[in-house]
């Protein structure tokens, strides 16, 4: 937090705090679209193809990674 205040990249600690605060929010939003999506194919018998979802899973995996979730 100190490093990010010290570069610049933040004005103070509750900025850098905020900041990510909001980033969790925003993967919550990502993961609750989804949970429905996934929910959704199986209420209606698998609209979602199997490689389908392995495909978004997949993706949505490595999107966390690259975020550092």
């Amino acid at each position: 937090m100190e490093d990010a205040v010290e570069d610049g990249r933040f004005r103070s600690a509750e900025d850098v705090v905020t900041a990510g605060l909001r980033l969790i929010e925003e993967r919550d939003g990502r993961l609750q679209a989804l949970r429905a999506k996934v929910t959704g194919a199986i209420a209606e018998g698998g609209a979602v193809s199997e490689p389908e979802l392995d495909a978004l899973l997949t993706d949505r995996a490595e999107a966390l990674l690259r975020e550092g979730m």
